[in-house]
């Protein structure tokens, strides 16, 4: 198969490009959210898994489960749920950084083609996420947690889509 230049006519079969965030538009940088999580904490990082694991399954799919589950972890480690609200604010904007690559790849792919974001996120990280404006840059941001779905449900691809 042929590779096709970007600045090419683009085909028909590729009708929408869906980027991912971590990993994908924003870099990683630094001691993941975790390990920061643990040691603002001051506890290990079994224990952190351990507390959060069992939560953030749910807390990534539904929005209205946020407030709850930061309050059973915070609960569990001891400290305000505010608190812990903004020890995970602070990791996000602290550890991902703009993949500058990627959006200028993004923003020449959306000149042939429609363009979305989909990725499973928390209300933290979202709204630290805004800062990227990605909703100039992209025609369709889904985030898992506003509409109720995760990857890999099918329902979500559909739904950005």
């Amino acid at each position: 198969m042929k590779k096709r230049a970007l600045n090419q006519t683009p085909t028909k079969e590729i009708k929408a490009i869906i980027f991912d965030v971590n990993g994908v538009l924003l870099k990683v940088h630094g001691r993941s959210i975790h390990e920061y999580m643990s040691k603002k904490l001051k506890v290990d990082m079994d224990d952190w898994f351990d507390t959060v694991e069992p939560f953030w399954e749910e807390m990534v799919k539904d929005e209205s489960t946020t407030n709850y589950y930061l309050l059973e972890i915070a609960k569990h480690f001891n400290i305000p749920k505010y608190k812990l609200e903004r020890f995970f604010k602070k990791a996000f904007r602290k550890h991902f950084k703009k993949d500058r690559q990627m959006f200028k790849l993004a923003k020449k792919l959306r000149e042939h083609y429609k363009t979305a974001v989909l990725s499973d996120q928390v209300k933290m990280s979202y709204e630290v996420f805004e800062r990227f404006n990605f909703d100039k840059l992209f025609d369709v941001v889904v985030w898992s947690q506003k509409e109720g779905i995760r990857k890999p449900n099918p329902e979500i691809y559909k739904l950005t889509a």
